[in-house]
């Protein structure tokens, strides 16, 4: 499992308290089809927010306009140069 399945679960498990909150990914890749079916799953599709793709400018816009930035990173799951830049940007 990657790590945005695990961010969803953690956003599964506090839904319910807290309405308010919702989650936007953004990206792609082959894990895309089964998060979507995982959101579903856990009740929380309505709230989650699939972006796709971004360019670097929207990527930023996204990063600014956010309460909480979560970047899931598990060895081997992202080149370390990519999670430097988007931990500089945030």
């Amino acid at each position: 499992a990657g790590g945005v399945e695990t961010v969803l679960a953690a956003f599964g498990m506090l839904a319910e308290d807290r309405p308010e909150l919702s989650v936007d990914v953004v990206g792609s890749g082959p894990l895309s089809r089964p998060l979507h079916a995982r959101a579903a799953y856990l009740g929380v599709a309505e709230r989650v927010r699939f972006r796709g793709p971004l360019s670097a400018r929207a990527v930023r816009t996204a990063v600014h306009g956010c309460a909480v930035l979560v970047l899931p990173y598990r060895d081997g799951d992202l080149a370390v140069p990519t999670a430097e830049v988007a931990l500089v940007e945030a």
